[in-house]
């Protein structure tokens, strides 16, 4: 069985003289790095909406598209790929929109655009190799209503809207197209804002503002359930909910005091809370890269773009400036963490977008839930298990496979190793793959390999163990483990350290010792953080024992 150490932290001032545990301990204060925002200036698109709200998706890192509903009521569209935009292209022809357009994707290569057709009846237009449509579903008729359509994975779709009885309605697509049913839940009210969304795969919430003034929510979790009172009230505005995590929303909404207000669910519903950050002078937009992190944007009473996040704890309001805004700010992420872009209408009628990179702005996109099984096995599998063969070729190239599934499981762009990687120096290998994970976070770059620290960290490969306390550094930690190979290792590090795993300080009675390899390769630095690495066959085991440190020299 894999044999996984706990690394051991130590602060070289003989007034500790002791390791500590997780976290970094600098005369007893823990070491935290404050996550802030960095963004782009506002960018005009060159293009000049006709009416309405452009309306940003994307299905994957590298893509953007924004529709809007022209001046001719066609539909029309830009897209971004890889931070290139193309368009506008006008994608119909028949000038049948009577709303705005509302995007959805259920994942890589795919869009659906849906909206209310001059006809009161549901169009469709969707994107597979190539645009297809547009379509009428029929389904009307559907009064005055916007619908809005939501996804919880690969084949999914829903739309909803509010039907001329002011009743909730649905079609929904399954291998085919289903549907109109009509879900009751009224009366919503006249023009209520429908808004719907997913958590993941069998979990739908719809919420709305309810005649009465308060939060109502119907929900579906193998059937519907509602409708449901959440009260919460009196609203202000619309609400707008959004799935940061599996199992967690928050909705969001103006008060009638005019700030920004927030009820979550997380097994269980919580709040209202104020979060203060007005006053507000439009309904909050939202939107999350998951892992618990939440962005809100609105327009301040000065005009400008505001924003407010979650990651940990509340962090702004924050006052992003820019031109005065003309229509609500509409945010997309690609899933990606650290990156956002924010699409509205400026005074002159032009579509303008401004991006949050997060370049150079570290974010924690958090510990696993639980092992990622499913890619280790699949990688041992190939490499075998304690296979006398350290590694080959097919165990190499599964290894990476394992490793690239992990990260993007993460939405993080994966390590792009270079074409020599494996002919390397292995404390060479250690440090690409290091950083290539903290680079995923924009964490800071280790500096190395650096020749002192990879002597320490090949006495403890040779051992089998952690490398040992190296003289004069201000922080330390360091990390060892069995594998197939160097990629195996940070895989095993990164993705199964968990509960269930080889890492023995990792038990149900102690916690804090789940994750600690993890957390010792992303852990935000101070100051610049030097490593070294090695790998070595001991005579008593068929598999490489890798172990690097990581060094800090001064507060």
């Amino acid at each position: 069985m894999r044999k996984l150490i706990a690394a051991v932290f130590a602060v070289a001032l003989a007034t500790l003289g002791q390791a500590a545990a997780h976290p970094l301990y600098a005369a007893g204060t823990d070491d935290a790095s404050a996550l802030v925002a960095g963004w782009n200036a506002p960018v005009s698109l060159g293009v000049t909406l006709g009416t309405g709200t452009a309306q940003p998706i994307s299905w994957g890192r590298g893509n953007e598209e924004v529709f809007w509903r022209g001046a001719d009521d066609n539909l029309y569209q830009e897209y971004s790929i890889n931070g290139t935009w193309y368009g506008p292209d006008q994608l119909t022809t028949s000038a049948n929109l009577a709303s705005d357009p509302e995007p959805v994707s259920w994942g890589v290569g795919n869009l659906e655009v849906f909206w209310r057709g001059t006809d009161g009846n549901l169009w469709q237009m969707y994107y597979l190799n190539g645009w297809q449509g547009p379509a009428s579903l029929g389904d009307g008729p559907l009064g005055t209503a916007t619908p809005m359509p939501v996804s919880w994975g690969p084949g999914n779709i829903e739309v909803f809207w509010e039907g001329t009885d002011q009743n909730l309605w649905e079609a929904y697509y399954a291998n085919g197209w289903h549907g109109p049913v009509g879900l009751g839940d009224g009366p919503l009210g006249a023009d209520a804002t429908i808004a719907p969304v997913s958590w993941g795969p069998g979990n739908l919430d719809i919420f709305w503002k309810g005649t009465d003034q308060n939060l109502w929510e119907a929900y579906f979790a193998s059937g519907w359930h509602g409708p449901v009172g959440l009260g919460d009230g009196p609203l202000g505005s619309a609400p707008h909910p959004v799935a940061s995590q599996s199992g967690v929303l928050d909705v969001f909404w103006e008060g009638t005091d005019g700030n920004l207000w927030d009820a979550s669910y997380g097994g269980g519903w919580s709040g209202p809370q104020s979060l203060g950050s007005g006053p507000l002078a439009s309904q909050p937009e939202v939107t999350s890269w998951g892992g618990g992190r939440v962005d809100v944007f609105w327009i301040g009473t000065d005009g400008g773009l505001w924003h407010d996040w979650y990651q940990g704890g509340w962090n702004g309001p924050q006052g992003l400036g820019g031109m005065p805004l003309d229509s609500l700010p509409e945010p997309v992420t690609t899933g990606q963490p650290g990156y956002i872009d924010v699409v509205w209408t400026g005074p002159d009628s032009a579509l303008w977008h401004a991006e949050g990179t997060g370049a150079g702005v570290p974010f924690d996109t958090g510990n696993p839930a639980a092992n990622d099984t499913a890619i280790v096995d699949q990688m041992n599998s190939t490499c075998g298990w304690r296979s006398s063969s350290v590694s080959t070729a097919s165990c190499e190239a599964a290894s990476v496979t394992a490793l690239d599934a992990a990260m993007s499981g993460e939405g993080l762009i994966p390590t792009t190793l270079p074409a020599d990687f494996w002919t390397l120096p292995y404390d060479q290998q250690l440090i690409l793959l290091a950083n290539g994970d903290r680079e995923a976070r924009n964490l800071p770059a280790l500096v190395g390999p650096e020749s002192t620290l990879d002597g320490y960290a090949t006495i403890g490969a040779d051992d089998q163990a952690d490398p040992v306390d190296p003289a004069g550094a201000y922080w330390w930690t360091a990390n060892w483990t069995e594998g197939p190979n160097s990629v195996a290792a940070e895989l095993s590090w990164m993705y199964d350290d968990g509960l269930g795993s080889g890492n023995v300080d990792c038990t149900a009675s102690t916690p804090s010792g789940c994750w600690i390899h993890r957390e010792d390769i992303l852990h935000p630095w101070t100051n610049t953080a030097y490593f070294g690495g090695a790998c070595a066959s001991p005579s008593s085991s068929p598999w490489l024992a890798c172990a690097e440190i990581f060094v800090q020299q001064d507060a």
